[in-house]
């Protein structure tokens, strides 16, 4: 994203009274103006997050982080030796550190391996956040998807119980398992929160209550002619999703009015065994 593009979509998110941007993409702090990104965020009263694998942290950039960001997730993949060099990086700085570790019918296995007895570079950590599987982008993987792994309940009732070693968080696509497979306070889970607490910006400014139905459909294009805040209040693909959280597409599920009928866009995201 240009960086005066930028700058105008969080102009009209902070006008908006947004508290948090999570800037994504691939390896955000590898932009030419990241650190400006940082400090303009910051300086409008909205705090930034970003997800790295840690490659091109300048001693500038975690100085930038440090001053300006409310935490950094470091993307996890095998065989996690970069993972752990960059979170020993980044708790140098005394940065607030989480790790996004994707979860499926495989990966699960090390999850609950990790939860019962968590390698020494986990300690340094925040907290260990979960993110379901997704079957989108350039080449899905069927028999990946999470649902298909017979370690679910022992996978949810241990990342949710007093035994394990972390502290552990589920990205919204989780939460079916979690309300599902637990006894976890509702209080303490939400269901997906895409077109009801936040939306997502691609580079090239198009607007989507979840940023993983940018490869699905056009959504909306912010312009001089159409704002943030007018898509947020009017955006007819904005209402559908809230349309969807609100329906009775899972009938009589015990579950629903806290699962809020799962996820709008990938039928197979969906863990709770019930469908």
């Amino acid at each position: 994203m240009k960086l005066d593009d930028y700058k105008w979509v969080i102009d009209q998110a902070a006008e908006m009274g947004t508290f948090q941007v999570a800037l994504g993409g691939g390896n955000p702090n590898q932009h030419p103006d990241f650190i400006e990104i940082l400090e303009y965020t910051k300086s409008k009263g909205v705090v930034p997050n970003y997800t790295t694998n840690g490659r091109g942290l300048s001693t500038e950039i975690l100085d930038a982080t440090k001053r300006c960001c409310g935490a950094v997730a470091v993307s996890a993949y095998p065989p996690y030796d970069e993972t752990e060099d960059t979170i020993k990086t980044l708790a140098k700085y005394e940065i607030k550190t989480n790790v996004h570790y994707i979860l499926d019918s495989e990966s699960i296995e090390t999850a609950i391996e990790w939860l019962r007895s968590p390698p020494k570079f986990l300690k340094l950590i925040n907290a260990l956040i979960f993110l379901n599987y997704k079957p989108s982008g350039r080449k899905v993987y069927e028999s990946k998807l999470l649902r298909h792994s017979d370690r679910l309940d022992e996978f949810f009732q241990l990342a949710t119980s007093d035994q394990a070693k972390l502290k552990v968080g589920f990205d919204a696509c989780c939460v079916s398992g979690v309300f599902a497979r637990t006894n976890a306070s509702t209080s303490l889970v939400d269901a997906c929160d895409a077109g009801r607490f936040s939306l997502y910006v691609s580079e090239d400014l198009r607007v989507h209550p979840c940023s993983f139905q940018s490869g699905l459909a056009d959504g909306d294009t912010l312009s001089n002619d159409l704002s943030l805040s007018d898509i947020w209040l009017k955006s007819e693909n904005m209402t559908d999703f809230r349309k969807y959280f609100s329906s009775d597409r899972c009938g009589g599920c015990s579950h629903r009015s806290t699962c809020m009928n799962g996820c709008p866009l990938f039928d197979d995201l969906v863990v709770c065994g019930n469908r």
